[in-house]
């Protein structure tokens, strides 16, 4: 997100990384593009004089150097009190949604993520992190589980279809463990040539939630260029596990830890580098104590998208988990407390259509 976000900052900035980041991508022939937007600022998209006509950082150590030097009085630290809606809330915003949007569980990871992995730009981009950091709270994004939650459908109207869903963690645990018992008969000596199949982590087929409309609809992993949502508001009761970082999701793989290394062995190799034993939280253990389950953006942010390690032998990642959504595990899953809305989306974001 950091990345993205100073690209916006500074126009120079986005195309040096476009053009660095070309040559560490694995598959430069059609995943190398321009992924940053409108820069903050004017005319001459970076809000600084004079940068357009400079050229663009060519080596690793120049774009470590201007990254360093960013200016970053835009995102001066907000008021405690204060309320987002202006510039650098809707700039954080876009970044994390390009963030969300571009999360991979099934393969190497892209030009830009290779780009902010290395140790000379982690580094420059920390004072960044920082101002990102102080803005979370002022936007929600440590916000725990409010009972005011929406469920969404894409592109197709009318009330909440739960026709698909599973309705009982049982079987979702039953499909997990058959799934992993498959998945072991056909196992390549090397995880490279294991194939592609379940990449997730979540209770796939439970009822999701989200707390933020329209917010929300740009936080969407593996989104399907969806234009039209049709959101429902219920209530959420019940016991909310709160998902605020790597620390809440390790303690729960821990406790709960069910085996998926052969289902995930090859994507999640392809994504993280890593190959040997990994889990995912069982979630039937887990509705024995909890209804539902959130993850914090927050939360997101510090863990998804990279292993974890549970132990010395077993890791785990975050994956499919939209920043800020619910999965409910029990019975007692949301209300419905209101009329059906249709949200499409337009050139200026995300608009309620009567």
């Amino acid at each position: 997100m950091c990345l993205d976000l100073a690209c916006r900052l500074d126009e120079r900035i986005g195309l040096g990384a476009s053009m660095l980041g070309a040559e560490l991508d694995p598959s430069p022939s059609f995943r190398s593009v321009l992924l940053f937007g409108p820069v903050a600022g004017g005319s001459g998209g970076d809000g600084g004089a004079g940068q357009a006509d400079r050229e663009p950082p060519r080596t690793i150590e120049e774009l470590a150097r201007d990254l360093a030097a960013l200016d970053l009085t835009v995102l001066d630290a907000p008021s405690p009190g204060g309320v987002p809606g202006g510039d650098p809330a809707q700039l954080l915003h876009r970044a994390l949604s390009t963030s969300v949007g571009a999360a991979m569980y099934w393969q190497e990871p892209d030009d830009q993520d290779a780009l902010a992995a290395l140790p000379d730009i982690g580094d420059a981009l920390r004072p960044l992190a920082e101002r990102v950091a102080a803005w979370a709270p002022v936007l929600g994004w440590d916000r725990p589980c409010a009972p005011q939650q929406w469920i969404v459908r894409w592109g197709r109207p009318g009330s909440p279809d739960d026709s698909w869903l599973h309705r009982d963690v049982s079987r979702w645990a039953a499909d997990a463990r058959e799934g992993e018992a498959a998945a072991r008969k056909k196992q390549p000596r090397h995880a490279r040539n294991a194939p592609s199949g379940s990449w997730w982590s979540t209770p796939l087929g439970l009822q999701q939630t989200v707390d933020r409309v329209p917010a929300a609809l740009d936080l969407v992993e593996d989104e399907m260029g969806w234009v039209d949502a049709w959101v429902t508001p219920v209530h959420g009761p019940g016991r909310t596990l709160e998902i605020t970082g790597a620390e809440d999701w390790i303690a729960l793989c821990r406790e709960h830890p069910l085996e998926v290394s052969a289902s995930r062995r090859g994507d999640w190799y392809r994504a993280t580098g890593r190959d040997g034993r990994w889990v995912v939280p069982d979630w039937e253990q887990v509705a024995q104590q909890w209804d539902a389950v959130h993850l914090t953006v927050a939360g997101y942010l510090q863990a998804a998208t990279r292993a974890l390690e549970v132990d010395a032998d077993t890791a785990s990642v975050i994956g499919g988990w939209d920043p800020g959504s619910t999965y409910w595990l029990t019975g007692d899953v949301p209300a419905v407390t209101g009329e059906v809305q249709r949200w499409r989306h337009q050139d200026e974001g995300w608009v309620h259509t009567p």
